[in-house]
């Protein structure tokens, strides 16, 4: 099928075509042929018609589809679909399709499901406005981390801040040798996620949470002075509905869509992936198998996210209040 570059016609013309590609995309078997004239029934003169389709039914019975573009700016009614049985009548097709630009009211398609002609709406790179075009629901995990520490006992020279504990040396086991708490939280963090992103990938499982412990001692006793808890978490995230776009075709008398649908967009300059996302609690149990569900890893730095909270003073944090860490 030769169709010219569309910016050469007026928008009523890149609507046919639009929908002539689609149609010839959907069965290679079939001939589409756009903007053809053909013999009227009733009169015998050549008269124009949007898209014509031959094609076979089981690959051997043959069959005729006309097809008409509305690119109007309303709604079609029922007195379009009047027009269109005529029109259909005396083309010779055993089968009637109408795209409209501007969909279609509700005794159009009560008076088309009688007749049985198909009303369909075609979405190129289009924000859904349909909910029965959800074809799935799309959730997004996002990293996380949660963070408190706990003064268990007062001891002198004992850290005040969050910046003060982070800053702390302890001793790494088997050596001399020594550790900032910032770094080995850090590399534990690390080290732990990145064996759930291992798991994950490998079962198809989405990750789990996790939790770690540390207490920082009195040298002299061996008392726990701080008790210390961290771990990974994740962020979870539901695409808003007016996010999604679609390219495809709509069948309102059937309510059925033949195409394909994308999730928003996902931005990556921060914790928040964007307007297209809406954060929610949890990913409900109950989730339909035809949920997509993404999992971002590279989002935020979990050093930086710790040392933000360098002022705040330890007795602000608590085991009932954690602090939670959007990455």
């Amino acid at each position: 099928m030769q169709i010219r570059g569309i910016m050469e016609h007026p928008e009523w013309k890149q609507f046919e075509t639009a929908v002539a590609s689609f149609i010839a995309a959907l069965d290679s078997s079939a001939v589409v042929t756009h903007d053809v004239m053909l013999p009227d029934l009733d009169t015998g003169k050549l008269r124009q018609r949007d898209v014509w389709i031959e094609t076979k039914v089981c690959d051997h019975f043959h069959l005729k589809i006309l097809v008409s573009c509305k690119r109007y700016k309303n709604k079609l009614n029922q007195q379009h679909i009047d027009a269109f049985v005529g029109e259909l009548l005396s083309s010779g097709a055993q089968k009637g399709v109408i795209y409209s630009y501007s969909g279609f009211t509700k005794p159009a398609l009560d008076k088309a499901r009688v007749k049985g002609i198909s009303c369909c709406r075609l979405y190129t790179n289009e924000v859904l406005d349909l909910p029965e075009l959800l074809l799935f629901d799309a959730y997004l995990l996002t990293p996380a981390a949660h963070f408190y520490a706990v003064r268990l006992k007062s001891a002198e020279g004992q850290p005040e801040t969050i910046g003060d504990l982070l800053n702390l040396e302890l001793p790494l086991p088997g050596n001399n040798a020594k550790i900032l708490l910032l770094d080995l939280l850090e590399g534990k963090y690390y080290k732990q996620r990145n064996v759930l992103r291992e798991v994950a990938r490998s079962t198809g499982e989405i990750p789990s949470d996790w939790s770690n412990c540390i207490a920082i001692s009195e040298p002299q006793t061996g008392a726990d002075l701080i008790k210390i808890e961290f771990g990974g978490c994740w962020d979870v995230y539901q695409a808003r509905l007016e996010g999604y776009v679609v390219n495809g075709s709509y069948e309102f008398t059937e309510n059925e869509f033949k195409g394909t649908q994308n999730s928003p967009e996902i931005s990556k300059q921060g914790p928040d992936p964007g307007t297209g996302w809406k954060k929610i609690e949890t990913i409900p149990e109950d989730l339909d198998k035809t949920a997509l569900i993404k999992v971002l890893y590279s989002q935020g730095n979990y050093r930086e996210v710790l040392q933000s909270y360098r002022d705040l003073k330890i007795s602000e944090l608590s085991a009932e209040v954690k602090a939670r860490l959007s990455l």
